[in-house]
């Protein structure tokens, strides 16, 4: 899996947007980085990629106005943070060009599989921003300290809204210039040749293979108290229908375990504000899906393998999967 983080260093000027997230909190850096994991573009480091990010733009935000606010006034979307309102403009698009959030091998996921999982990253994209405190807007209280997200999601666009859409990007690109794009790919040169060292990274063979059918009985039996706070001998249909289950949460669980004390797993601390929260990512050579752990939180939504294995005190009782050292 990849890791997810804000990088700003091959923007054009960081240091004045280091500034303002001294003095706003980094707003619109973090309402930019919403959009970026609600779209799938993981980094601006050029024009194709910046034009895709624009139509994506025009889709996911065709509910709030965002091409008529642009043809209006030049804004694009506004947003509230704190209890006050502000404009997403295209200025703020060419700050932040050469940002990136993730250390995927692609800039971004290509059309065609994102549309087809549009609602899914919109999803993602509220939940990780409601846990960073990043702004968004499909948020809706419905009590105290309480609300719900995601309930607006987008929907892949019809033929006759992508040609409005086009037109907007075609218009959007003009008003960009091509002096913004001009040395775009020289500042990004050097994170293009750390990316390239990444991928030739992965291509490497890890030391070890998970085989769940090879962990011993007993220690699934542990793992199975630890996770359900009881013998499995008090829930034995329970255990039985899930311990040799490689698609079940008792695998999911000793998998992550498995990965954690055998240092297949980096941890990551993200500081938000005064906030400070942590996430997990597993080693890219190791065969692992994420959406296996969908909701195996406290929470009972959302991926967070940090969560996950705290929450269960997973930590307790991992050194029964450790390997020999090859």
């Amino acid at each position: 899996m990849v890791r997810f983080y804000i990088n700003i260093e091959n923007t054009a000027d960081p240091t004045t947007l280091i500034l303002k997230k001294q003095t706003d909190g980094g707003v619109v850096t973090l309402f930019l980085s919403f959009c970026m994991h609600a779209t799938g573009i993981w980094r601006l480091f050029d024009k194709e990629s910046i034009q895709e990010f624009l139509y994506r733009l025009g889709v996911i935000f065709k509910t709030y106005g965002i091409i008529p606010k642009f043809f209006t006034n030049d804004s694009l979307v506004v947003y509230e943070k704190g209890g006050k309102k502000a404009e997403f403009n295209l200025n703020d698009i060419i700050e932040h060009l050469g940002m990136e959030i993730s250390d995927n091998k692609s800039d971004l996921i290509p059309r065609d599989a994102w549309l087809d999982k549009i609602g899914d990253y919109w999803r993602q994209a509220c939940i990780g921003a409601a846990f960073s405190g990043a702004p968004m807007l499909d948020k809706v209280i419905v009590g105290k300290n309480k609300y719900k997200i995601a309930s607006n999601k987008p929907k892949a666009p019809d033929e006759e809204y992508n040609k409005i859409i086009d037109l907007f990007v075609q218009e959007a690109m003009k008003t960009i210039g091509e002096e913004p794009l001009k040395d775009l790919s020289e500042r990004t040169h050097g994170q293009r040749d750390l990316l390239d060292e990444f991928v030739k990274f992965s291509k490497t063979k890890p030391l070890h293979e998970f085989k769940y059918s090879s962990v011993p009985l007993d220690i699934k039996k542990v793992f199975f108290k630890q996770i359900f706070g009881a013998p499995w001998s008090k829930h034995k249909k329970d255990f039985e229908e899930v311990v040799n289950d490689e698609n079940g949460y008792l695998c999911a669980f000793i998998h992550l375990a498995w990965l954690w004390v055998n240092g297949y797993i980096v941890v990551h601390d993200v500081k938000m504000g005064d906030r400070i929260s942590h996430y997990a990512d597993v080693d890219v050579r190791m065969p692992f899906d994420y959406d296996n752990y969908d909701g195996l939180n406290k929470l009972g939504f959302g991926i967070n393998l940090y969560d996950t294995y705290t929450d269960y005190q997973l930590d307790r009782i991992a050194h029964l999967l450790k390997e020999e050292q090859k």
